[in-house]
């Protein structure tokens, strides 16, 4: 539940930039960083529009009560709300799961710049083996990243580069749109040959063309057994950390006065649809899913989205960047998807429309905490604390089955109590189960047990 204490904290953030000086980030109006410059306290905030106070307050609440631990909102380039229920806090970091996505697209467009590559160039162009497969031989990098490859692909473990690029065509390249990971990692391996003579890899030419000029830094990049990094899920950042990001989006890759990160002209090929997907350009979403109440979002909105929804929105119309982050709750992270899910479900056309008009997707004015627009629409209570002993099992379950190191239980690593069950557990489908859904899981048999069923135990809890 979004407290007293919370919603007061909200509305002295947007009263007086002076708050966020010191422990907290902020932007001055350019887009530049000013950690060390008092700002002027600015004007009262509007009653409408997404400077509204009030605004904040219905979009905190509505993400509070699915799970959110943070919500990060910028506009014009300053941080104007802050909100970390729910265990959250500005220096905890989250990871991104498939948000990390559009760093590759990122990466594409100053690649394309600095001439290294060329989006409808041929990928087999750089990976030679690919030049005798007369299918493969026609993808270029654009059907790549706008996920139009036709290469057999998954959600879940993520494949290494060599593994990726080894996949097989199964549709013909650019006439189906197919979500997953390989493509992802395809380019990544594209990008490892073109920057190899440099002894750059794909994260250490985004940091030192892109992040580091605008002062991001991600907290951490997981990588693959191949020790490459995982280009479409293995990010973790803040949430302002990842709203400086998509601060440099809504600039069209301009930084401060003058600074051309990105050229807007190849950035902007990223929010272009395709026919085999209207909804999805070259690493971004454009505008709402197809879900109800889509059609009241702004339609210039782009979004970065990766399991239990978190969330990166960007809409420059409004001068707008809004990020909210997540537990992986069973129910955040699939919505309607399995009859045990707990909790409201997420819709991102009622949080946008709660964000920027103050309104349910119906149109109806809201007020924070009256609870009208549907069932839990305001704050609810935050999920239990997960038991001492709950946790100490997780992690000892954890310890002893995820032999790659890698922070889940993917299905192989599973012990035989796990794997009968295992796409029930894996709430995410992000093929691993992480601790959150080990703690979920073991708290279930733990309440069966105490209520006189039989106990299930999990191999790898032996002991303690």
């Amino acid at each position: 539940m979004i407290t007293t204490t919370t919603a007061a904290r909200g509305r002295a953030l947007v009263a007086s930039t002076a708050l966020l000086l010191g422990a907290l980030v902020a932007f001055a109006p350019s887009g530049v960083r000013a950690d060390d410059d008092v700002a002027p306290a600015p004007a009262p905030a509007p009653e409408t529009g997404p400077r509204a106070a009030k605004h904040h307050q219905l979009a905190a609440e509505y993400s509070a009560g699915r799970g959110g631990v943070s919500l990060v909102v910028m506009v014009g380039g300053e941080v104007v709300f802050e909100d970390y229920p729910n265990g959250g806090a500005p220096e905890r970091a989250h990871v991104l799961a498939s948000g990390t996505k559009s760093f590759s697209g990122a990466i594409a467009v100053a690649a394309a710049g600095d001439g290294i590559l060329d989006l409808d160039e041929k990928v087999a162009d750089t990976i030679t083996e690919w030049q005798d497969d007369p299918r493969k031989a026609t993808i270029t990098i654009r059907q790549l990243l706008s996920l139009r490859s036709g290469l057999k692909t998954w959600v879940g473990k993520t494949p290494t580069y060599a593994e990726a690029i080894t996949q097989p065509v199964e549709t013909e390249p650019g006439t189906a749109f197919g979500y997953g990971s390989v493509a992802y990692q395809v380019f990544g391996e594209v990008i490892r040959r073109k920057l190899a003579e440099h002894e750059e890899d794909p994260l250490a030419y985004l940091k030192r063309r892109i992040l580091d000029p605008i002062g991001c830094e991600p907290a951490s990049w997981r990588r693959g057994a191949d020790g490459n990094p995982n280009l479409p899920s293995g990010a973790t950042f803040t949430a302002r950390e990842w709203a400086v990001f998509g601060e440099l989006i809504r600039r069209r890759g301009t930084w401060g006065e003058d600074q051309q990160i990105l050229d807007p002209k190849l950035l902007a090929e990223c929010f272009r649809g395709s026919e085999q997907n209207e909804r999805y350009g070259l690493t971004w979403w454009l505008g709402a899913p197809n879900e109800k109440g889509r059609d009241v979002v702004p339609a210039d909105m782009v979004m970065a989205a990766g399991a239990g929804k978190q969330r990166l929105y960007v809409i420059p119309s409004l001068e707008l960047v809004a990020v909210r982050q997540a537990a992986k709750t069973p129910r955040a992270a699939k919505g309607e998807k399995g009859e045990k899910a707990t909790g409201p479900k997420w819709n991102d056309a009622q949080f946008i429309a709660r964000l920027v008009a103050g309104t349910d997707v119906n149109g109806k004015k809201l007020e924070p905490n009256d609870g009208t627009a549907e069932p839990g629409a305001g704050g609810v209570e935050a999920p239990a604390a997960v038991a001492p002993e709950i946790a100490a099992r997780a992690a000892r379950v954890m310890k002893r089955c995820d032999k790659d190191g890698d922070g889940g239980i993917s299905v192989d690593e599973a012990p035989e109590s796990l794997k009968k069950a295992f796409d029930r557990i894996d709430a995410d489908d992000s093929g691993l189960i992480d601790d959150a859904e080990l703690q979920a899981v073991l708290a279930r048999r733990a309440r069966r047990g105490a209520g006189g069923g039989r106990k299930k135990r999990v191999e790898g809890d032996e002991g303690g």
